[in-house]
């Protein structure tokens, strides 16, 4: 009976060695690929916003919601991108339209997303970090893209940059609170005004809120809130994520979001 006890906790050591192994490689080979993208990269950081249609990206059902404007700033907040989009299946919104202002007549003549998501691609790669205030609300659309289009990019973009801590969820750290918290709220501790609901106004502010907190951090190293974060659904895919805490890049769906993050823009 000792014999076989001692038998499995020897398997089970042997297996435990080899995953420590594998997980060591592993790290190793995102170092050295990190190192040839960072020498690629224009950016140190971006920052990306949606409006959108709706909550629904197409990951959530047939009846899904369409991106309506996409706007893109580095971390000087110069205007790398910034254009309306044409939805392809939505012909009306009013119920968005009454919080960011975007009409149907005014995307009658844009690009779809389809035709502007090259451009968006080569911006986001040449990212050493990409950002989004609720970040789960950009992935989720950019995932989306490959069952809308039949075209495997937003699964390959989600993979292929290293995304940042998400803001929203610092600040809700910073302020001690668990619940979602509004950009308006963030930028009006921060005194910072803005015109939310637009996409380009969205991102500056973003970009503000994101930087006084990482300068609270470095004032404050002992209330570090900066914390890892993992994609909101839990189905095995992946994506890289950058923990500002190590400086270390993971490949680990993380943290399940919880379920009040997953339909607020």
């Amino acid at each position: 009976m000792r014999q076989h006890i001692s038998a499995q906790l020897a398997i089970k050591r042997q297996k435990d060695a080899q995953m420590r192994a594998e997980k060591e490689r592993r790290c190793k080979e995102l170092r050295i690929e990190e190192e040839a993208r960072l020498a690629k990269c224009e950016y140190d950081l971006v920052v990306i916003d949606f409006e959108t249609t709706g909550f629904k990206s197409p990951l959530e059902g047939d009846k899904y919601d369409e991106i309506l404007s996409v706007s893109i700033i580095d971390q000087d907040e110069n205007v790398l991108f910034h254009s309306l989009c044409k939805p392809q299946r939505r012909k009306s919104w009013s119920a968005s339209q009454e919080i960011h202002g975007i009409s149907p007549a005014m995307v009658k003549n844009q690009p779809t997303f389809e035709e502007l998501f090259p451009k968006i691609k080569e911006i986001l790669y040449k990212a050493k970090v990409v950002i989004a205030y609720n970040i789960a609300f950009e992935m989720k659309f950019l995932w989306g893209f490959d069952l809308e289009f039949g075209i495997p990019g937003g699964t390959q973009l989600i993979r292929n940059v290293v995304w940042g801590p998400d803001p929203m969820l610092m600040y809700s750290a910073y302020r001690g609170v668990e619940k979602w918290q509004k950009l308006t709220s963030a930028a009006k501790h921060f005194k910072y005004k803005f015109e939310a609901h637009d996409s380009l106004e969205d991102v500056k502010a973003t970009l503000f809120c994101y930087k006084k907190m990482l300068e609270h951090v470095a004032d404050n190293p002992d209330k570090n809130y900066i914390i890892k974060y993992g994609y909101l659904y839990d189905d095995g895919k992946k994506g890289k994520w950058l923990d500002l805490s190590t400086g270390e890049i993971s490949e680990d769906a993380l943290v399940d979001y919880p379920d009040i993050y997953r339909n607020n823009g």
